[in-house]
């Protein structure tokens, strides 16, 4: 009575554990700047390669969408940015240099936001908008990613230190 005890981990739990893919958190801000950056330039160059077969609409829209990325990328991406950042140097904070499941560099609910996002994408390419509305969300979206990926590699580089700043 009174006694407590650990429960020894069940076989299926030890063996999750041994084969878990874990890298050290420095390779979390590799792989967030790294996919932030790969999509990001991947909605750039796709928005505009299909921007620029529009020819005369494209010399108004591309650069609107270009400056509506980096105000999205300044005042909102970077945010979302910065709070990623800092769940993951608080992981190396409180748990030193434990190593943490690869795909651990986004929060479950991140991953859940960038599927939704992939999908949302299709549907965008499939719905009846003009496709100079379409392509130029691409360039503001990749634009805006372009421009936030700069907070993990800032991190990663030293230049923003360990803790980001305080959002805006």
């Amino acid at each position: 009575m009174g006694q407590s005890h650990k429960a020894e981990p069940c076989a299926l739990s030890r063996l999750l554990h041994a084969y878990k893919p874990a890298v050290s958190p420095k390779i979390h801000l590799i792989l967030a700047g790294f996919l932030w950056s790969a999509v990001g330039l991947f909605l750039f160059i796709r928005g505009i390669l299909n921007l620029a077969k529009l020819q005369d609409l494209a010399l108004w829209i591309t650069p609107l969408s270009i400056l509506i990325g980096l105000l999205k990328g300044h005042f909102i991406l970077e945010r979302a940015a910065r709070k990623n950042l800092k769940r993951i140097t608080d992981k190396i904070e409180k748990r030193g240099k434990e190593r943490f499941c690869i795909g651990g560099f986004q929060s479950f609910r991140s991953w859940g936001l960038i599927l939704m996002m992939i999908f949302m994408g299709r549907m965008l390419r499939m719905s009846l908008l003009p496709r100079a509305l379409v392509w130029a969300t691409y360039v503001g979206i990749g634009t805006g990613l372009l421009v936030a990926s700069r907070v993990y590699w800032n991190s990663l580089m030293g230049i923003v230190g360990k803790t980001p700043p305080p959002g805006p």
